[in-house]
């Protein structure tokens, strides 16, 4: 089933205002973050925003049953997405081009969704039961599901058109989320609400927690999952920092009052908080920089987080509207050179300014350095912003000078490795960590030796030293031979190496036969690989006769 809907006229019931970071410059700073304004306002309630780049996702009430409205940044306007009189559109999610919803229309409870960029609703489940709270990551879609008699989780794949059931157990499985190749849920198979997640990729289910009290409301963002943990008194939120049923910690300030229905960006995390007696929104990043963000009179509640951006339904106003907060964020560049001399420092630099652009000075930054092998190495390198303070990795403490620029060196590596920065932030700055750089060092390969001078008939054997150590018997080493031609060396001939184990590191040797008389000269040849940049030794000068 499809059904057209045109953007064409903007709706009118409610207001939109711009959420462009320039509104930041007047006024006062809320709680050293930024400014907290009305997003979307109007008659009826405005809720359950749902952020997405330039776009916000919300239902509206203001026809007496839930709709699904889409606020454009860009435009600064908004657009019906799902009106259906007589039923009502809730809890809508938006990714990419493509938001998502639960749809009454059909006397049940549907998954819908619907194409920003060609302006077309679509059924996209079918069944008798009931499917509620879609999450989207990317091309999937995840959601509950009675199909079966009793709560199940389904995922729909845009890319191979595809619905799979996640999740067999008679218990309930629901509210699940999605992030990347995981999907998690709450689980009530053990008599009292567990998370469980699920790998896509291996198509094989795990149990995350298993605590007495109830876990509920998971939240995933790479290798970090966070759920609301009630213990029978008050809810805490229970941070995981890796995928780890026995690590995590909960978050600073549980104890006092209510903190629940956390999301996740990247690395940071929102979530509600009545600590201080009515609902505020409140942030945790993995470093500095923590706190209620929202200050003002009222409730704000049910945050969602994009960027730098945070959209939430807020009733100071005696209604729900969705209001939004953009975070002034700083950056923090970093550049390094993309190979380095064995044995020789790698200079590191880069600059901290705050978000309009003003340099940050005196500010300390810590330039993390970590060999590949060393840490999460499946496949390839990945840098957590939770490992702020990694034990293992090697930091090199700078100070920003009056242009907000920083120099540290890396001491000597042997093999490939990462190289980022990272400011801890303070009361006035918020915490940045910069993007990774790949760092090659180069191999020590000494000069070849041999005979000076070589009759042009015979083959003589060559050699020299390789550091660091690499494997005997492997081909890493060429020996090239250029002869001198009208004034010109010119390569000439190129020999593969062999390898030995020779005090510690290593030996390459092979025979050579020049051939042609007159002047040559002979250098080694170390061919880039996965750890080490490509490198060549001086020269030997040989005379054939």
């Amino acid at each position: 089933m499809l059904l057209a809907l045109l953007f064409g006229a903007a709706a009118t019931a409610a207001v939109a205002r711009p959420i462009d970071a320039l509104t930041l410059t007047p006024g006062p700073f809320i709680g050293n973050y930024g400014l907290e304004r009305p997003l979307v306002t109007g008659a009826g309630a405005q809720r359950w925003g749902s952020i997405y780049g330039d776009y916000v996702a919300y239902e509206d009430w203001a026809g007496g049953d839930a709709d699904i409205k889409l606020y454009n940044a860009k435009t600064n306007a908004i657009y019906n997405v799902a009106i259906q009189p007589g039923s009502s559109q809730y809890s809508p999610r938006v990714y990419g081009n493509r938001i998502v919803w639960t749809d009454s229309r059909n006397g049940h409870w549907d998954i819908y969704w619907y194409d920003i960029a060609k302006k077309q609703q679509h059924r996209l489940t079918t069944s008798t039961g009931d499917e509620l709270w879609p999450e989207i990551d990317g091309d999937r879609v995840v959601w509950q599901d009675s199909r079966n008699g009793n709560w199940d989780i389904y995922m729909y794949d845009f890319k191979t058109k595809k619905t799979m059931r996640i999740t067999t157990h008679v218990a309930a499985q629901e509210s699940p989320t999605i992030s990347g190749n995981r999907i998690a849920w709450t689980d009530y198979r053990n008599g009292n609400w567990d998370i469980y997640w699920y790998d896509i990729a291996k198509k094989q289910e795990y149990q995350l927690s298993s605590d007495l009290a109830h876990e509920v409301d998971v939240a995933l963002s790479g290798t970090k999952a966070a759920w609301t943990l009630w213990n029978g008194a008050n809810d805490d939120v229970r941070v995981m920092a890796y995928f780890d049923a026995n690590g995590g910690f909960i978050l600073p300030g549980a104890g006092a009052g209510n903190q629940n229905r956390v999301q996740f960006y990247k690395d940071t995390m929102v979530y509600n908080d009545n600590s201080s007696g009515s609902v505020r929104t409140s942030l945790f990043r993995f470093g500095p920089g923590n706190g209620v963000l929202t200050q003002s009179a009222g409730n704000h509640y049910e945050p969602q987080m994009w960027s730098d951006t945070i959209v939430w339904t807020d009733d100071r106003n005696g209604n729900e509207d969705i209001y939004a907060m953009t975070i002034p964020q700083p950056t923090l560049s970093v550049s390094a050179p993309s190979t380095v001399g064995y044995g020789n420092l790698t200079k590191v630099t880069g600059y901290l300014k705050n978000w309009d652009g003003t340099p940050l000075s005196n500010r300390l930054i810590y330039v993390q350095y970590v060999a590949h092998g060393d840490l999460y190495t499946i496949k390839s390198f990945i840098w957590d912003v939770a490992d702020a303070n990694l034990s293992m990795a090697g930091t090199q403490i700078a100070r920003t000078n009056s242009l907000g620029k920083y120099t540290a060196y890396v001491p000597a590596q042997l093999k490939r490795f990462y190289v980022r920065a990272w400011f801890m932030g303070d009361p006035d700055v918020f915490m940045r960590v910069s993007s990774q750089r790949t760092v090659l060092p180069k191999v020590s390969l000494t000069k070849p030796v041999g005979k000076s001078t070589v009759a042009n008939t015979k083959s003589y054997t060559f050699y020299g030293y390789l550091k660091p150590y690499h494997t005997p018997g492997t081909t890493r080493v060429w020996l090239k031979c250029y002869r001198k031609v009208g004034g010109k060396y010119v390569l000439k001939k190129t020999y593969a190496t062999t390898l030995s184990d020779y005090a510690g590191y290593t030996k390459y040797s092979a025979k050579i036969k020049l051939g042609t008389e007159g002047k040559w000269r002979v250098r080694a040849y170390y061919k880039q690989t996965f750890n080490n940049a490509k490198t060549y030794s001086s020269y030997k000068y040989v005379t054939s006769n």
